[in-house]
């Protein structure tokens, strides 16, 4: 299910209203969704899942390409870990858990200046999860979602540049 929404972002200064793309990613699903970010370096994205939501940086749009591979509430939502590869490479963790089963969580995720760094909310720098820099990374060209899970299907809103750049 793909469908065009809207994200609405309210602060004390100014409401932001950004194009959004929503998706529906199936139980099990590897990586989906690929879209191009060449010439941006982060998005804002809401997710709702009980766990395993993953966010994948690559160099092209095949999984075996990838540059960071995030888990969101890895495990039973206990957890969430940043690594340099899909699996393997662990780069940084965090405890606790940050999805919800019933209702969208803003994120935000970042891949300029030298490494990449998640947080929470919908201010990009702003309640950092994770950060880990490295100054001779790849260049991302795609981001890809997933959610993966046998028993964990997940609902995501991303940001007017996946509905501006088109799918794959």
């Amino acid at each position: 299910m793909n469908r065009r929404a809207l994200i609405i972002i309210v602060s004390m200064a100014n409401i932001l209203v950004i194009p959004a793309l929503f998706l529906k990613v199936p139980l099990g699903s590897s990586y989906i969704h690929f879209t191009k970010v060449l010439n941006e370096t982060s998005w804002v994205f809401f997710v709702k899942s009980c766990r395993n939501a993953k966010i994948g940086l690559f160099q092209n749009d095949s999984q075996s390409s990838v540059v960071y591979e995030v888990v969101l509430g890895a495990g039973p939502n206990a957890y969430s870990v940043l690594r340099s590869n899909i699996n393997i490479n662990q780069l940084k963790s965090k405890q606790g858990p940050v999805l919800d089963c019933d209702k969208f969580l803003p994120f935000w995720i970042d891949w300029g200046n030298s490494g990449v760094a998640i947080g929470q909310g919908t201010f990009v720098g702003m309640n950092q999860m994770m950060v880990y820099s490295n100054p001779v990374q790849k260049i991302p060209v795609y981001l890809a979602i997933a959610t993966y899970a046998n028993t964990a299907s997940g609902l995501w809103m991303l940001q007017s540049s996946c509905a501006k750049n088109g799918i794959k």
